[in-house]
């Protein structure tokens, strides 16, 4: 057995099973969770976890199941085991209630395929509907056999109810009668041993003939069936037998109908127990925001952030809505295996012991424990716990000879997977003793390999155990101000007693605490040394501990990224290298179509140029001639592109200013910004276009941080081979959006051809609108190589400059 009865008691657990209990739904499933224990195996214990998750889960998605109050069917199945026997009808009743909750368990778990553990239930479930529907036509909750049972009983409670109302009928008319009123003691018909009878008076009796059934208690009045109703008497009393002998025949067929499912429903009730006390355990989980801990197979016990859920449940109950102090500990079970509790005895070296204590054992038999994810429970065989008085009266025991004769037993059963808890180790009697044997049994419980955590308040235990290999101090913190523990355990610093601060708290006169302060003078200047020392030491290892953590974060960080992007890479590579070409080619075809739009445009019709002046026609031959020598330039660089080596670059190593490749566009760009976090940066292309991209998309292009971007093709010829002279204003002041940049484009195509170097649109400020799309337009204009607002002697925000490239 992993824990004796002893070791459950102390640790609070049988008072945890009443609180799972408590949360059933039915009687034997509250018998079931006070039976919960540690369980054998790893395997039996993450089995126990995954079904309480899966349970919380359906709950969560509101797809959970509920259970019908069920009876104890312990004796009702012993009693159908003998061939012949008869069930009565309110232990026939009992599997009825059973039966329905199977039938609804297992629509939910045919329905659920993201519970794969609840779903093997469903083949131990057995809800047999046909006697289910039997059973609720032929018995009621109170166990009277129903009308419904069978046609013949029926028809015979039919005739009972006819012969019964035919008879009291009779009686009714007999006792309005003259001479019989007068010896009547009460002038009704009542039933007495299944009789229909009227009361006469004792001393009239002999006056009605007829038969007496019973007597009154003072034994004035007798109830008399009379002669004349005696066959209707009869004849119900047949009935009543007829009626008797048809709810046996009922009775006996179903009890033969359980009997040849028997063993189907007593899987079937098994099956229903389990998955109640597994409900329960849900419940309690939600109830305390519990996690599944981690079931470790090499001894290591980290607790992390674990309340108690006895005090927690207490708390609630007061309606205080805070939580008990978490309570963090890790013992990795080779370098430290013992840890020692020391601080002031008013409370909470006991209190962190039980926690430890019963999170274990709740982890073990395969609970959830109110704790935060990352907590870690060995699998332990033994746990063994000295906590609380051991005085025994019958057995002459002090409670000192009770506590050694305790540990006693605890080092017997101590080994490599066992878990020993000490409380107030060494206390009960004198220090100068109970130190130095506090000292020897935490050695010779540590030697046994296992997890030892000890509680004590003799400072001789402190200064061995900072020196005993695979052991550690720990204080559970105190509050100086208020005199009153925090309940933090902090672990590597022993913790000091504070009594003399305590005892002038609770009112101990001060000339009596002064001479204590002075008598102990000198004596603990080693110990105070050793803590203050220990605690530094605590402090500058925290602090290079959190260096480290973040060094190592940024290292996973950045090992991550660069992982990423050579996944990327190769996966792309291939792709990219196939598609460059068609791309490249693409935009440069769709640069020429572009530029005969302009021409057409400048000629003012869809077709060719034969309709200009010799003039005008040669300037757009020269231009077309422009875009022919483009294309061949990107061509050109779409094959270099294409047969280039494209290498991604890590965000950390992107530089502002220098120019790399954007790799969905195929082309050269220079990066004027970026922002790590967002992964985003805004790049120049070689055409003058600023784009908003991802920074995965930049690979390195091999050159040198300066963008020589190729001049987008224009149109030029001189200002005398104009056809009419170009303006240097446009005024869109009044106009619609989509009709002022028709005109904007018109106008900037003459004054390209006409070779200005910047020209004015003037569009008023109104709300803005005409403002943008000017704006915007003129950054997607070809030869327009940048705007600006207007000067205050130019217009200011209501007009803009538009900019040309250069000739």
């Amino acid at each position: 057995m992993l824990a004796d009865s002893l070791t459950l008691e102390r640790l609070g657990f049988h008072t945890l099973l009443e609180l799972l209990g408590s949360r059933c739904t039915s009687a034997p499933g509250r018998k079931r969770a006070l039976d919960w224990g540690p369980l054998n195996s790893r395997a039996e214990i993450l089995r126990t976890q995954q079904l309480i998750t899966e349970i919380l889960h359906l709950d969560n998605t509101g797809r959970l199941f509920s259970l019908q109050a069920f009876s104890d069917l312990t004796l009702p199945f012993r009693r159908v085991r003998p061939q012949d026997a008869v069930l009565t009808s309110l232990d026939i009743y009992l599997f009825l209630p059973l039966l329905q909750s199977a039938s609804a368990v297992l629509s939910v778990l045919h329905a659920s395929k993201d519970t794969p553990h609840l779903r093997e239930f469903s083949e131990d479930i057995h809800p047999l509907p046909e006697l289910r529907r039997d059973l609720k036509r032929a018995v009621a909750r109170d166990g009277s056999v129903l009308d419904t049972a069978s046609e013949d009983l029926a028809d015979i409670r039919r005739r009972i109810r006819r012969t019964e109302n035919r008879l009291r009928k009779k009686l009714e008319d007999f006792i309005l009668r003259p001479e019989v009123a007068r010896c009547l003691q009460e002038n009704f018909v009542t039933n007495r041993s299944g009789r229909w009878v009227v009361p006469v008076r004792r001393d009239a009796q002999t006056r009605i003939p007829g038969l007496v059934h019973d007597l009154s208690n003072s034994g004035e009045t007798a109830f008399v069936e009379p002669l004349e109703t005696l066959p209707f008497g009869n004849e119900l009393g047949e009935l009543r037998a007829e009626e008797r002998a048809e709810e046996l025949r009922v009775l006996r067929l179903l009890s033969d109908r359980i009997r040849l499912v028997s063993v189907e429903l007593e899987t079937t009730y098994n099956t229903m127990v389990e998955l109640d006390a597994l409900m329960a355990a849900a419940r309690l989980a939600a109830a305390f925001g519990m996690v599944p801990p981690a079931i470790s197979t090499e001894g290591k016990l980290v607790i992390r952030g674990a309340r108690h859920p006895l005090l927690w449940e207490v708390m609630q109950r007061n309606s205080d809505t805070s939580a008990p102090v978490p309570l963090t500990l890790e013992l990795d079970g080779v370098g430290t295996r013992t840890v020692v509790i020391t601080g002031p005895n008013t409370g909470g070296k006991t209190v962190a012991l039980k926690t430890i204590g019963l999170i274990c054992l709740m982890a073990l038999s395969g609970l959830h424990i109110p704790a935060d994810e990352g907590t870690e429970v060995p699998f332990l065989g033994t746990v063994a716990a000295d906590i609380g008085d051991d005085q025994s009266i019958e057995a002459s025991l002090s409670t000192f000879s009770g506590h050694m004769r305790r540990i006693s037993e605890i080092l017997e059963q101590a080994g490599p997977a066992s878990l020993v808890l000490l409380d107030e180790l060494g206390s009960g009697t004198d220090p100068e003793e109970g130190g130095p044997l506090a000292c020897a049994i935490v050695e010779a419980a540590t030697a046994r390999g296992g997890l030892v955590v000890v509680s004590t308040h003799l400072g001789a235990v402190k200064g061995f155990v900072h020196e005993l290999p695979h052991a550690m101090n720990a204080a559970v913190q105190f509050d100086h101000r208020t005199l009153q523990p925090t309940f933090v355990l902090e672990a590597g610093v022993p913790g000091r007693s504070h009594a003399l601060d305590i005892a002038v708290r609770y009112g101990v006169p001060a000339q009596v605490v002064d001479k204590a302060r002075s008598m102990l003078k000198g004596r603990g200047s080693r110990m105070d040394r050793l803590v203050s020392d220990l605690e530094k030491l605590r402090k500058s290892a925290a602090r290079q501990l959190e260096a480290a953590r973040q060094s190592r974060s940024n290292a996973d960080r950045l090992s991550f990224e660069a992982r990423e992007a050579k996944e990327l890479f190769e996966l792309s590579k291939k792709e990219m290298l196939r598609e460059a070409h068609d791309e490249a080619a693409g935009i440069v075809r769709g640069t020429r179509a572009k530029m005969e739009q302009l021409l057409a445009r400048l000629n003012g019709t869809d077709g060719g140029t034969a309709s200009l002046p010799e003039q005008r026609a040669g300037a757009l031959r020269r231009a077309k001639k422009a875009a022919d020598e483009e294309l061949r330039h990107q061509i050109t660089e779409g094959e270099k592109l294409a047969e280039s080596d494209l290498r991604p670059v890590l965000p950390q190593n992107l530089e502002p200013g220098r120019v790399y490749l954007v790799r969905s566009l195929k082309t050269r760009g220079l990066l004027k910004s970026l922002d790590r976090r967002t992964g985003r940066c805004r790049v120049e292309t070689e055409a003058g276009m600023d784009l908003d991209i991802s920074i995965s998309e930049l690979c390195d292009s091999g050159q040198e941080p300066k963008l020589e971007a190729r001049k987008p093709v224009t149109v030029q010829g001189p200002e005398e081979e104009s056809l009419e002279p170009a303006a240097r204003e446009l005024n869109l002041i009044g106009q619609r959006v989509d009709p002022a940049l028709a005109q904007l484009d018109r106008f900037l195509s003459r004054a390209l051809l006409a070779g200005y170097s910047e020209v004015r649109i003037v569009h008023g400020l109104g709300s803005g609108i005409l403002s943008r799309a000017v704006r915007e337009f003129l950054q997607t204009f070809p030869g327009v190589s940048a705007w600006r607002p207007a000067e205050r002697s130019e217009g200011g925000e209501g007009a803009t400059i538009a900019v040309f490239d250069p000739a």
